[in-house]
Protein backbone atom coordinates (compact mmCIF):
# COMPACT_ATOMS: atom_id res chain seq x y z
CA UNK A 1 0.00 0.00 0.00
CA UNK A 2 3.24 2.31 0.43
CA UNK A 3 4.53 1.59 -2.98
CA UNK A 4 0.87 2.51 -4.18
CA UNK A 5 0.78 6.11 -1.93
CA UNK A 6 4.26 6.85 -3.13
CA UNK A 7 3.41 6.13 -7.21
CA UNK A 8 0.21 8.33 -6.75
CA UNK A 9 2.06 11.16 -5.11
CA UNK A 10 4.76 11.22 -7.95
CA UNK A 11 2.13 11.08 -10.31
CA UNK A 12 -0.21 14.42 -8.97
CA UNK A 13 3.57 16.16 -9.12
CA UNK A 14 4.24 15.33 -12.49
CA UNK A 15 0.64 16.61 -13.48
CA UNK A 16 0.92 19.78 -11.03
CA UNK A 17 3.16 22.45 -9.83
CA UNK A 18 6.42 21.90 -8.77
CA UNK A 19 6.84 19.85 -5.65
CA UNK A 20 8.18 21.30 -2.66
CA UNK A 21 11.43 21.13 -1.02
CA UNK A 22 10.02 18.33 2.19
CA UNK A 23 8.23 16.21 -0.92
CA UNK A 24 11.47 16.01 -2.32
CA UNK A 25 13.14 15.37 0.51
CA UNK A 26 10.77 12.60 1.25
CA UNK A 27 10.57 11.02 -1.99
CA UNK A 28 14.87 11.02 -2.01
CA UNK A 29 14.90 9.90 1.46
CA UNK A 30 12.73 6.65 0.28
CA UNK A 31 14.55 5.80 -2.66
CA UNK A 32 12.69 7.50 -5.33
CA UNK A 33 16.03 9.35 -6.92
CA UNK A 34 16.98 5.50 -8.38
CA UNK A 35 13.44 4.43 -9.09
CA UNK A 36 12.16 7.34 -10.78
CA UNK A 37 15.44 8.61 -11.89
CA UNK A 38 14.24 11.23 -15.09
CA UNK A 39 11.57 12.98 -12.71
CA UNK A 40 13.68 13.64 -9.60
CA UNK A 41 16.64 14.69 -11.39
CA UNK A 42 15.00 17.03 -12.78
CA UNK A 43 12.60 18.32 -9.86
CA UNK A 44 14.40 17.24 -6.98
CA UNK A 45 18.24 17.53 -7.52
CA UNK A 46 19.11 19.35 -3.97
CA UNK A 47 17.42 16.33 -2.71
CA UNK A 48 18.70 13.66 -4.84
CA UNK A 49 22.62 15.12 -4.24
CA UNK A 50 21.90 15.48 0.10
CA UNK A 51 20.55 11.69 0.23
CA UNK A 52 24.00 10.85 -1.68
CA UNK A 53 22.51 9.57 -4.71
CA UNK A 54 25.10 9.68 -7.76
CA UNK A 55 23.20 12.07 -10.90
CA UNK A 56 22.71 9.66 -13.57
CA UNK A 57 23.39 12.30 -16.19
CA UNK A 58 26.82 13.03 -14.86
CA UNK A 59 28.17 9.73 -16.40
CA UNK A 60 26.48 10.74 -20.04
CA UNK A 61 27.86 14.35 -19.73
CA UNK A 62 31.47 12.85 -19.48
CA UNK A 63 31.17 10.85 -22.37
CA UNK A 64 30.36 13.71 -24.35
CA UNK A 65 33.30 15.70 -23.15
CA UNK A 66 35.91 13.48 -23.69
CA UNK A 67 34.91 13.91 -27.80
CA UNK A 68 33.66 11.24 -30.44
CA UNK A 69 35.48 8.00 -30.75
CA UNK A 70 38.37 7.57 -32.80
CA UNK A 71 38.13 6.50 -36.31
CA UNK A 72 34.92 7.74 -36.54
CA UNK A 73 32.66 9.33 -39.14
CA UNK A 74 31.61 13.16 -40.25
CA UNK A 75 29.20 14.36 -41.81
CA UNK A 76 30.33 17.42 -44.13
CA UNK A 77 27.65 19.52 -45.26
CA UNK A 78 28.54 22.19 -47.68
CA UNK A 79 26.28 25.00 -48.71
CA UNK A 80 25.04 24.92 -51.88
CA UNK A 81 25.52 28.34 -52.56
CA UNK A 82 28.00 29.99 -50.84
CA UNK A 83 31.48 28.47 -52.49
CA UNK A 84 33.30 30.63 -50.11
CA UNK A 85 32.52 28.94 -47.12
CA UNK A 86 33.93 26.33 -45.58
CA UNK A 87 32.28 23.19 -45.11
CA UNK A 88 30.37 22.40 -41.94
CA UNK A 89 31.92 18.99 -40.89
CA UNK A 90 30.00 17.34 -37.80
CA UNK A 91 31.89 14.77 -36.02
CA UNK A 92 29.15 11.77 -35.55
CA UNK A 93 28.59 10.61 -31.68
CA UNK A 94 27.22 7.09 -32.25
CA UNK A 95 28.50 6.83 -28.59
CA UNK A 96 26.02 8.65 -27.77
CA UNK A 97 23.32 8.27 -29.81
CA UNK A 98 23.90 5.30 -32.04
CA UNK A 99 20.56 5.19 -33.37
CA UNK A 100 19.72 8.52 -34.15
CA UNK A 101 23.27 8.35 -35.91
CA UNK A 102 22.68 5.61 -38.03
CA UNK A 103 19.28 7.17 -39.46
CA UNK A 104 21.32 10.66 -40.06
CA UNK A 105 23.82 7.75 -42.41
CA UNK A 106 21.53 6.38 -44.00
CA UNK A 107 19.42 9.43 -44.88
CA UNK A 108 22.31 11.48 -46.28
CA UNK A 109 23.50 8.27 -47.75
CA UNK A 110 20.54 7.98 -50.36
CA UNK A 111 20.55 12.06 -51.44
CA UNK A 112 24.34 11.27 -52.12
CA UNK A 113 25.31 14.86 -53.44
CA UNK A 114 23.07 15.35 -55.56
CA UNK A 115 19.55 15.84 -53.41
CA UNK A 116 19.47 18.13 -49.96
CA UNK A 117 20.98 16.47 -47.04
CA UNK A 118 19.77 19.17 -44.44
CA UNK A 119 18.43 22.98 -44.93
CA UNK A 120 19.27 25.46 -42.34
CA UNK A 121 16.38 27.84 -41.74
CA UNK A 122 16.76 29.93 -38.64
CA UNK A 123 19.67 32.11 -37.37
CA UNK A 124 20.39 32.98 -33.67
CA UNK A 125 23.33 35.03 -32.95
CA UNK A 126 25.05 35.12 -29.72
CA UNK A 127 23.83 37.77 -27.90
CA UNK A 128 25.87 40.61 -27.16
CA UNK A 129 24.82 40.97 -23.81
CA UNK A 130 23.16 39.06 -20.99
CA UNK A 131 19.87 38.19 -21.95
CA UNK A 132 16.68 39.30 -20.34
CA UNK A 133 14.03 36.93 -19.05
CA UNK A 134 10.87 36.57 -21.84
CA UNK A 135 8.11 34.60 -19.28
CA UNK A 136 9.64 31.69 -18.45
CA UNK A 137 13.03 31.03 -20.62
CA UNK A 138 15.42 33.86 -21.50
CA UNK A 139 14.72 35.89 -24.02
CA UNK A 140 16.86 35.40 -27.50
CA UNK A 141 18.79 35.51 -29.91
CA UNK A 142 19.50 31.75 -28.98
CA UNK A 143 22.95 31.06 -30.39
CA UNK A 144 22.01 28.38 -32.75
CA UNK A 145 22.02 27.72 -36.26
CA UNK A 146 18.63 25.89 -36.92
CA UNK A 147 17.67 23.30 -39.73
CA UNK A 148 16.20 20.30 -40.62
CA UNK A 149 17.25 16.87 -41.86
CA UNK A 150 14.40 14.54 -42.63
CA UNK A 151 16.31 11.28 -41.54
CA UNK A 152 15.98 12.44 -37.82
CA UNK A 153 12.29 12.28 -37.86
CA UNK A 154 11.34 8.77 -35.44
CA UNK A 155 14.17 8.53 -33.94
CA UNK A 156 13.96 7.81 -29.66
CA UNK A 157 15.64 10.00 -26.96
CA UNK A 158 18.81 9.08 -26.31
CA UNK A 159 22.79 11.25 -25.36
CA UNK A 160 20.66 13.71 -23.51
CA UNK A 161 24.07 15.94 -22.47
CA UNK A 162 24.26 19.23 -21.40
CA UNK A 163 24.12 21.28 -24.10
CA UNK A 164 27.59 23.33 -25.00
CA UNK A 165 29.18 25.18 -27.73
CA UNK A 166 29.33 23.14 -31.29
CA UNK A 167 26.94 20.07 -29.58
CA UNK A 168 24.76 19.20 -32.85
CA UNK A 169 20.90 17.69 -30.98
CA UNK A 170 17.24 16.88 -32.44
CA UNK A 171 14.95 19.18 -31.48
CA UNK A 172 11.85 17.18 -30.12
CA UNK A 173 10.31 14.29 -32.43
CA UNK A 174 10.83 15.68 -35.90
CA UNK A 175 13.09 16.42 -38.50
CA UNK A 176 14.50 19.51 -36.64
CA UNK A 177 18.15 20.25 -34.84
CA UNK A 178 20.22 22.90 -33.84
CA UNK A 179 24.11 23.36 -33.96
CA UNK A 180 24.51 25.14 -30.68
CA UNK A 181 27.07 28.79 -30.91
CA UNK A 182 27.53 28.76 -27.20
CA UNK A 183 26.70 26.91 -24.02
CA UNK A 184 23.17 25.70 -22.81
CA UNK A 185 23.23 24.88 -19.03
CA UNK A 186 19.95 26.53 -18.54
CA UNK A 187 18.46 24.02 -21.07
CA UNK A 188 19.15 20.97 -18.63
CA UNK A 189 19.77 17.66 -20.42
CA UNK A 190 16.38 17.67 -22.97
CA UNK A 191 17.75 17.32 -26.17
CA UNK A 192 19.06 14.04 -27.72
CA UNK A 193 22.90 15.21 -28.92
CA UNK A 194 23.94 13.09 -32.03
CA UNK A 195 27.05 15.07 -33.34
CA UNK A 196 30.00 17.88 -32.28
CA UNK A 197 31.24 20.83 -34.61
CA UNK A 198 34.92 21.12 -33.37
CA UNK A 199 36.08 22.55 -36.61
CA UNK A 200 37.30 26.59 -36.40
CA UNK A 201 36.49 26.92 -40.53
CA UNK A 202 32.97 25.60 -39.66
CA UNK A 203 32.03 27.68 -37.11
CA UNK A 204 33.41 31.22 -38.91
CA UNK A 205 30.71 29.58 -41.22
CA UNK A 206 28.39 29.08 -39.06
CA UNK A 207 29.01 32.97 -38.23
CA UNK A 208 27.95 34.05 -41.40
CA UNK A 209 24.88 32.49 -41.52
CA UNK A 210 24.38 34.10 -38.17
CA UNK A 211 24.65 37.79 -39.78
CA UNK A 212 23.00 37.17 -42.63
CA UNK A 213 18.83 39.08 -43.14
CA UNK A 214 16.56 37.51 -41.17
CA UNK A 215 12.56 38.26 -39.93
CA UNK A 216 11.13 37.54 -36.39
CA UNK A 217 7.92 35.20 -35.70
CA UNK A 218 6.38 34.07 -32.19
CA UNK A 219 6.58 30.14 -31.49
CA UNK A 220 4.96 28.34 -29.44
CA UNK A 221 5.11 29.58 -26.07
CA UNK A 222 5.50 33.10 -27.03
CA UNK A 223 8.86 32.33 -27.83
CA UNK A 224 10.17 35.10 -30.56
CA UNK A 225 12.52 33.13 -33.19
CA UNK A 226 14.99 34.48 -36.21
CA UNK A 227 13.94 33.02 -39.35
CA UNK A 228 16.14 33.48 -42.39
CA UNK A 229 14.95 35.57 -45.16
CA UNK A 230 16.25 32.59 -47.73
CA UNK A 231 16.75 28.86 -46.52
CA UNK A 232 20.01 27.29 -47.40
CA UNK A 233 19.75 24.05 -48.82
CA UNK A 234 23.32 21.58 -48.29
CA UNK A 235 24.71 18.78 -50.04
CA UNK A 236 25.72 16.60 -47.61
CA UNK A 237 28.69 13.40 -47.49
CA UNK A 238 29.46 11.29 -44.83
CA UNK A 239 33.20 10.70 -44.86
CA UNK A 240 35.79 9.04 -42.57
CA UNK A 241 37.30 11.52 -39.81
CA UNK A 242 40.70 10.97 -41.24
CA UNK A 243 39.32 12.52 -44.31
CA UNK A 244 37.74 15.32 -43.23
CA UNK A 245 40.67 15.84 -41.39
CA UNK A 246 42.96 16.34 -44.59
CA UNK A 247 40.38 17.97 -46.34
CA UNK A 248 40.54 20.51 -43.89
CA UNK A 249 44.20 20.82 -44.06
CA UNK A 250 44.53 20.88 -47.64
CA UNK A 251 42.03 23.92 -47.77
CA UNK A 252 43.83 25.71 -44.98
CA UNK A 253 47.53 25.35 -47.37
Amino acid sequence: MAGVRRIIALMLAVSSAAPTPASCDDWAASGECDRNAAFMWESCESACTKHGFKDPRAAIDEMALAGPPAGGQVLELRLASGANLAPIRIDLRPDLSPITVAAVIAAVGKRGDEGTAATFYRNEAVPTAPPGQCGEILCGPYSLIQGRLPGLRGTPTEGQAAVRKGYVARIQDGDDFFIALDAHAEWGHSFTIWGELRDAAGFETLEAIARLPYHETTGAGGTVMRLLDTELPTRGAIVAAAASAESALNREL
